[in-house]
């Protein structure tokens, strides 16, 4: 209902609401992911564009998969629906992946 109204009367700007950013019951996890999500994620969004742009430049044809924080892949939509899996936490994730392609492409 909120979120409706938000983007209804704002619809040039994004919406983030702390219930689907990081849906716990424990109050500073919650507000602060919520906080740093809004801060990055329209940057992050911009840049995630950008590079599919690019990519669809050079003639890739297969959508865009990046890493989430869990070890998983997320296509970019849902790295913009749902940002605490994607991107702020995904280095960590991506460490054992990318060990086991490079044991085994060496």
């Amino acid at each position: 209902m909120i979120e409706a109204a938000l983007k209804k009367a704002l619809p040039e700007v994004p919406v983030y609401l702390s219930s689907r950013v990081n849906p716990q019951i424990e109050e500073y996890p919650r507000a602060n992911t919520t906080a740093v999500a809004a801060y990055v994620g329209p940057v992050i969004d911009r840049y995630v564009r950008a590079v599919e742009a690019r990519l669809a430049d050079i003639g890739f044809k297969s959508p865009l998969r990046l890493m989430r924080s869990d070890g998983g892949a997320a296509t970019a939509r849902a790295r913009a629906t749902i940002p605490r899996t994607c991107c702020c936490r995904a280095r960590p994730a991506a460490s054992s992946p990318a060990r086991r392609w490079r044991a085994t492409s060496a």
